[in-house]
């Protein structure tokens, strides 16, 4: 039950579309807070000085993405570089999502079913298919994925600092602890983890 409570107030989260500005808040700040740009909020919320909020104000972050489906509809946040969507399937008693080579279940909810996506910091910031797999029908619906303010350095390694990366005795230690962790049994919330239908696995099983 606990597990549950807990992936219940991450869809909570991850669905909440107003944000109340708090003492010393910037609009600049929020905006970073929830990869957006302060133009976007601006222009949602109607300001005409984006220097100017109040503390206790609404703010709108972002507005919900929707699609109809044959015996219903889908709504969702937009995709960020780094964050978690929720999303909203009305019509249906179960379903899987799979984005950007993650699939996860659709939980039954107030509203219809519900479901929290993750997106890699390092996706690219292009648009994705994301693949709807309901009982007896699948939908594809093409979304871009927006990106999450994250900076970039490249660093030139010297010779020594670069072998120390190929490092024979930090290669064994990986090993030590991928075979510590178990390679069967539930993962997290009680679910168990199945094998990507296509594509390949790029790190450890565990």
């Amino acid at each position: 039950m606990g597990r549950l409570w807990a992936l219940l107030l991450l869809l909570a989260s991850a669905w909440a579309q107003v944000h109340v500005v708090a003492p010393g808040e910037t609009l600049f700040a929020i905006a970073r807070r929830y990869g957006t740009t302060v133009e976007a909020l601006a222009r949602l919320n109607g300001l005409e000085d984006p220097n100017r909020i109040r503390v206790g104000q609404r703010l709108r972050i972002r507005s919900l993405l929707e699609r109809a489906l044959p015996q219903g509809r889908i709504l969702l946040s937009p995709p960020v570089q780094g964050q978690a969507f929720a999303l909203r399937v009305e019509g249906y008693r179960e379903g899987e999502v799979e984005f950007l080579g993650v699939r996860v279940p659709l939980f039954p909810g107030k509203g219809g079913l519900l479901g929290l996506v993750p997106v890699n910091a390092l996706a690219e910031a292009k648009e994705a298919p994301l693949r709807l797999l309901l009982p007896g029908q699948e939908a594809v619906w093409p979304l871009p994925v927006a990106p999450g303010g994250y900076g970039q350095e490249a660093l030139d390694l010297s010779p020594n600092l670069e072998s120390l990366l190929r490092d024979p005795a930090l290669e064994a230690e990986r090993e030590k602890v991928v075979a510590a962790c178990p390679r069967e049994g539930p993962g997290p919330w009680g679910l168990v983890f199945r094998p990507p239908l296509s594509g390949r696995i790029t790190s450890p099983s565990a």
